[in-house]
């Protein structure tokens, strides 16, 4: 049987008009409501949440919209396909965000639920929340999802626009074509998801740096030189090669200082190059349709 999915989402600010857009197997949807803590504890009472409700009612405060994934036939393909619409919407510029938790409702369902179950508090509510779901409609469920306290997000990109999510949807399906065939391809969009995640600046470069390498793993000597290289023809094959080259080398530096324990702090500048680096290249391999061999990136540059 197929089935929805919510993830709410956080830190993200809808940049368009409508309640709701859908394109293809998801939807955007803007919350519409606000959720008390009696609503939370009618869920914990009468629902079945595999987490605590506190922690929903916490990290929903800071939660403007959701992202729906419909058509799955079980949890575990709804999470798949919402990671892969994340590492796409990435790619579209969207700053990192979080998803603590997944439902099997929307919020703007289970909003009010607590007064809709009472005849007295009922007619108390505004007119659209009068009549919605209550517990009797069906059985909320809730599973934890990436319940941190602690991440990285860029609050110059956290506006999300129709055009990106629609654009992103597309890249999604695009992604999934090409790590069906090349696997390893999937540590890219892993480490975007966990990058974020960690609260040292300069491990999650580290673990950037993870992913970078990843793309070519036949690469033994000469690291900093070759992986420079070959990034730069990857992204771009036009005249800003060395400008990308550049940015490589000494991302590639700071990387090895840290490693070598001479850096221990880093700025937010010096990570954002390197999560754009990143995208960059992940936005790449989708264009090309694959991940190029290190042959083929020479044989570009040569000729």
């Amino acid at each position: 049987m197929a089935n929805s999915y919510y993830f709410p989402i956080l830190f993200m600010i809808p940049d368009f008009p409508e309640e709701h857009i859908e394109c293809g197997d998801y939807i955007l949807l803007k919350r519409l409501w606000t959720t008390s803590t009696l609503d939370m504890m009618v869920l914990a009472t009468k629902h079945k949440l595999h987490l605590p409700y506190q922690s929903m009612e916490i990290f929903l405060v800071n939660c403007n919209f959701e992202l729906c994934v419909t058509k799955r036939q079980s949890l575990e393909e709804a999470i798949d396909a919402f990671q892969a619409i994340r590492f796409a919407l990435y790619i579209e510029g969207l700053s990192p965000f979080l998803s603590p938790f997944i439902t099997n409702y929307s919020v703007n369902d289970y909003s009010g639920i607590n007064s809709r179950e009472n005849e007295y508090f009922r007619k108390r509510l505004p007119p659209e929340l009068q009549n919605g779901f209550t517990s009797e409609s069906g059985a909320v469920e809730a599973w934890p999802f990436e319940m941190s306290l602690s991440f990285i997000l860029n609050n110059k990109t956290n506006n999300l626009s129709s055009h990106q999510f629609k654009i992103a949807t597309d890249r999604a399906n695009e992604w999934r074509k090409i790590t069906k065939k090349s696997r390893g391809l999937m540590v890219l969009e892993e480490v975007t998801a966990t990058a974020p995640k960690l609260g040292s600046l300069s491990q999650s470069l580290l673990h950037m740096w993870s992913g970078l390498e990843s793309l070519f793993p036949n690469i033994s000597s000469e690291l900093s030189f070759k992986i420079a290289l070959y990034l730069s023809q990857l992204i771009t094959n036009h005249s800003n090669r060395m400008a990308i080259y550049e940015r490589v080398k000494a991302s590639y530096g700071l990387r090895s200082a840290i490693t070598h324990g001479s850096r221990k702090d880093i700025s937010i500048d010096e990570w954002n190059n390197t999560w754009s680096l990143l995208i960059e290249a992940a936005k790449a391999v989708i264009e090309r349709g694959k991940m190029p061999t290190e042959k083929e990136l020479l044989e570009e540059l040569l000729i």
